[in-house]
């Protein structure tokens, strides 16, 4: 697939019209760019310590997946927001704009269970690892901080996956028009 150069200058070049628009493409990218940098430097240690030192790290893993997953839903969000969210485009511009308009509603509302059973599972876990006061392996963290970041990231991407439904159902009944 090719990437769509023109279209994704015009994405960048879009001006926040709202708080959540400005928030979504300035905040999300940052914390999505800390928590890819954060990933990044602890499995670079992780691959250091083993290979040059022989003395792998247990907790690396257990940082690392966590950090992927805010990387990825904080991400996805940013990505929503700034209309490039993941599709088959060899089919999906071939298809009349009304047809594509109706596909957004259903990948929005797809997108939103989606993100909505995250936020309810991952914040079931941060919450009994609080109330078990469950701790990392080897850092003596309470478990439940870094968890508790998957669900708000996630609830990032259900928040924009709802105003990407609206401006599609609003697309369609301006079409109807």
């Amino acid at each position: 697939m090719e990437i769509d150069v023109i279209q994704a200058e015009k994405a960048y070049e879009k001006q926040p019209h709202s708080a959540w628009d400005w928030f979504a493409t300035h905040v999300l990218i940052g914390l999505a760019s800390l928590a890819l940098i954060g990933l990044t430097l602890v499995v670079t240690y992780d691959v250091i310590a083993r290979s040059a030192f022989n003395a792998p790290t247990r907790w690396a893993y257990e940082v690392s997946k966590y950090l992927l997953a805010i990387t990825v839903l904080f991400g996805a969000a940013h990505t929503m927001a700034m209309g490039q969210m993941i599709r088959v485009d060899i089919i999906y511009e071939h298809l009349k704009p009304s047809i594509r308009t109706r596909l957004d509603v259903i990948g929005a509302v797809c997108g939103f269970l989606f993100s909505s059973i995250i936020v309810y599972v991952s914040a079931r876990l941060a919450w009994g690892s609080f109330q078990n006061g469950s701790t990392s392996l080897d850092l003596d963290v309470p478990i439940y901080l870094p968890q508790a970041l998957v669900p708000v990231a996630a609830l990032t991407l259900a928040i924009q996956c709802v105003i990407q439904f609206f401006k599609a159902v609003n697309a369609l009944r301006a079409r109807d028009k």
